[in-house]
């Protein structure tokens, strides 16, 4: 088995990273001109020439008490292949978005809701 890479998305991992979301969680296809558009960031991992597994996330302003504004992304997915699960990667992924985003973001704020295992 290759060994994983976890860290921000490059420019260069969009497509992969986007397919990769939308096989562990149809059938709500990002277009990559919306994930621009909204400035969407992504933790990935990597495995061999692939993107195998990815959390998309949004960044986003809150108002976290009267005159204090924060910025985060906002995560709402974590995907990862298969033959990548049980591995740590989901975990590797979260620490790699931390890392990236600690000096342009105030915190990291996970959505959770039912569980898909696809």
């Amino acid at each position: 088995m290759d060994e994983i890479v976890d860290q921000e998305m490059t420019p260069a991992d969009l497509g992969a990273t986007l397919a990769r979301r939308d096989e562990v969680f149809p059938p709500a296809p990002i277009v990559a001109a919306d994930w621009l558009r909204e400035r969407m960031l992504a933790s990935v991992a990597t495995g061999g020439d692939d993107v195998s597994g990815a959390i998309p996330s949004a960044m986003r302003q809150l108002v976290a008490a009267p005159g204090v504004l924060i910025s985060a992304p906002f995560a709402s997915s974590v995907g990862t292949r298969e033959a990548f699960r049980s591995r740590g990667s989901g975990a590797a992924m979260i620490t790699a978005a931390r890392d990236s985003t600690h000096d342009r973001a105030d915190g990291n704020f996970v959505f959770q809701g039912g569980r898909t295992i696809a």
